[in-house]
């Protein structure tokens, strides 16, 4: 039987707010040409392996001069000022979450249920007949400012192919923003200090001041989105090529 390969790729999540936009429209490529059905599929990540986390550089806040900072931001500068300083935390738990394997065990098993094909784990790529590239572009959770609103946001694009050719069957990319709300966290009921939530929606000086067990937990709700942008992009295109 001639081997073939699914390989998900990646080009970049990112995380960014104003309720899950993908775009371009479902193309359904080559998928009609195939049986995918009990074959077997692996999911391989490109790009940028590491989510950004608070990166805007409108969140720069010159520490070592609150003179200058209290002129740009007024009184809020001891917030920030306390808020920047935890972004060494952020990053710690970006690293602890393994934000982008967890991203790709959802990735690759939601993959497998919807062409109804057998999962092959990231130790037996080579084996699998599908590949599904994910090109990681962009990932992560940002926002325009300390006080601000914080999103989480994804750019990927994703290639399945056929191992044994490399032939492309289908190919989409993914862009999305979502507002990152207690609910989606898992915090309701959470009693959050001024600056902290506005509108409902957590900011970046409220995710600052999370615990590190909370930080990662709401890295891995930045996983847990990335991964279902990835296969809700992947489920039009099966979609389409069903009708």
């Amino acid at each position: 039987m001639m081997t073939r390969r699914v390989t998900l790729a990646l080009w970049g999540l990112a995380l960014v707010g104003m309720g899950g936009m993908v775009s371009g429209c479902a193309s359904k490529g080559k998928l009609g040409e195939y049986e995918f059905r009990d074959r077997t599929v692996s999911v391989v990540a490109l790009g940028n392996p590491r989510p950004q986390v608070l990166t805007n550089p409108e969140l720069e806040v010159n520490l070592s001069n609150p003179l200058q900072a209290a002129l740009r931001i007024g009184a809020d500068v001891l917030k920030e000022v306390e808020a920047a300083r935890a972004r060494p935390r952020l990053e710690a738990a970006a690293t602890k979450a393994d934000v982008q394997g967890r991203m790709m065990e959802q990735v690759l098993h939601g993959v497998a249920a919807e062409l109804r094909a057998i999962p092959v784990p990231a130790a037996d790529a080579r084996s699998a007949e599908f590949e599904v590239e994910v090109v990681l572009k962009r990932y992560g959770i940002d926002a325009d400012g300390w006080l601000s609103p914080a999103h989480f946001f994804v750019e990927s694009e994703v290639v399945l192919r056929e191992a044994a050719t490399g032939r492309r069957i289908w190919k989409g990319k993914v862009t999305e923003r979502e507002a990152v709300t207690p609910r989606l966290l898992g915090m309701r009921g959470t009693v959050w200090a001024e600056g902290e939530i506005v509108n409902d929606v957590i900011t970046a000086a409220g995710l600052s001041s999370l615990s590190s067990e909370a930080m990662v937990h709401a890295l891995e709700a930045l996983a847990d989105f990335s991964g279902d942008a990835v296969l809700r992009k992947f489920r039009r295109g099966l979609e389409a090529s069903r009708r």
